[in-house]
């Protein structure tokens, strides 16, 4: 059989392999892990959008009783994590948001963080001072009740500045 996934919507570059499968037909009650050699690409919000499919041999256009949904309940085998030696502050998850999202950043060694939030016309609306371990952190900002538009959020570790723009749609 021929499979394949596509991740984060890039239809451009689908991933397919060939497997080889010892069953005549699709059975709901049998597992079979396929595992294939491109790995997903680990990403630091640890969320992954992959879609997947199976093209059995005599149903190409997916169209008799073998077209079955599958569902990706799990993802083995990702790319090796990178460690990360170095202040890093990714963009916030998901963007525009509604109402709730997620920032995750890195710091190379433990300290004092400076977060902050400002509106357009540069009015502060959050401002954290925090200390925070080595690693991957996460900040979660839910219950915003701020109003449409654009906002800057930066975070300040050891002198040097990162700034990121998140938009609010309602």
């Amino acid at each position: 059989i021929n499979a394949g996934y596509v991740v984060d919507g890039d239809w451009l570059n689908p991933v397919t392999q060939v497997f080889d499968w010892p069953y005549n037909e699709p059975n709901p009650n049998l597992i079979n892990y396929l595992t294939f050699t491109q790995r997903i690409p680990r990403k630091m919000d640890r969320s992954y959008n992959v879609v997947a499919w199976i093209d059995y041999q005599y149903d190409a256009n997916r169209s008799n009783d073998t077209t079955m949904i599958m569902k990706i309940t799990d993802v083995i085998g990702l790319e090796p994590e990178v460690e990360i030696n170095e202040f890093t502050l990714e963009q916030n998850v998901p963007n525009p948001l509604n109402n709730s999202t997620k920032i995750t950043f890195n710091l190379p060694n433990g300290g004092n963080t400076r977060f902050f939030i400002i509106n357009n016309l540069g009015k502060l609306i959050i401002n954290e001072n925090k200390f925070y371990s080595e690693g991957k952190h996460l900040i979660e900002l839910n219950d915003l009740n701020l109003p449409q538009g654009v906002y800057y959020y930066m975070m300040e570790f050891e002198g040097k500045r990162i700034t990121k723009k998140m938009i609010i749609a309602r």
